[in-house]
């Protein structure tokens, strides 16, 4: 841990009793296990592109669009659309009427949770899109569209 923070605020940042507190409850009271769970409930994909290792959870939609793979959402991470995942490939269980189904993949960014840490500089948004543009055929998809947010929107 840092040392201290020097004013009573979070001007210099998180305040470190309260980082502190958010890796306690990290250690000793989050659900690890539930939340494994929760992401191995999708299917997994994993490529190597331009020598980095890349993870991309990927979830079908219901059987009748299962093998039209021509449109496709890509999701910022699999972690922050968790919950849209389903009402996106399969909107009638999710009351949302017959909206156009659609797959939906989220690739983990290089360096980011499960995907490998590149071994050199160079992996910002543009190329991070060309790693994009090679990913989503191998997976299947002749359109998509990506969503980026935070660092991936620039």
């Amino acid at each position: 841990m840092p040392e201290r923070e020097t004013v009573g605020d979070w001007s210099q940042g998180v305040p470190l009793q309260k980082a502190h507190a958010l890796v306690g409850y990290w250690r000793d009271k989050y659900d690890w296990r539930r939340f494994e769970a929760r992401i191995n409930a999708f299917p997994q994909y994993r490529t190597q592109i331009d020598g980095v290792g890349i993870i991309s959870s990927t979830c079908a939609p219901s059987a009748e669009r299962a093998a039209d793979h021509s449109h496709a959402r890509m999701a910022g991470s699999v972690v922050e659309f968790m919950e849209v995942i389903g009402p996106l490939s399969d909107p009638t269980r999710y009351g949302e009427g017959q909206r156009t189904r659609s797959m939906s993949s989220c690739p983990s960014l290089p360096g980011f949770a499960f995907s490998d840490k590149p071994a050199e500089t160079g992996w910002e948004v543009n190329r991070i899109a060309r790693a994009w543009a090679t990913l989503m055929p191998r997976l299947g998809y002749e359109r998509w569209v990506a969503q980026g947010g935070d660092w991936g929107r620039a």
